[in-house]
């Protein structure tokens, strides 16, 4: 499942995947804030 995330920060929406271990805290890809807000899950679409 992917989450979508919302950086307090500046604003950009990014999907990370839902992995059970997390190796590091989450932060943006666009300017590196760790202030993020979950604002919706989506089921990830398997390719064939």
């Amino acid at each position: 499942m992917d989450r979508i995330y919302q950086c307090e920060d500046c604003g950009a929406r990014f999907e990370e995947v839902e992995l059970d271990i997390e190796d590091e805290p989450l932060a943006c890809p666009k300017c590196g804030g760790l202030d993020l807000q979950l604002i919706g899950e989506q089921i990830a679409e398997e390719e064939h």
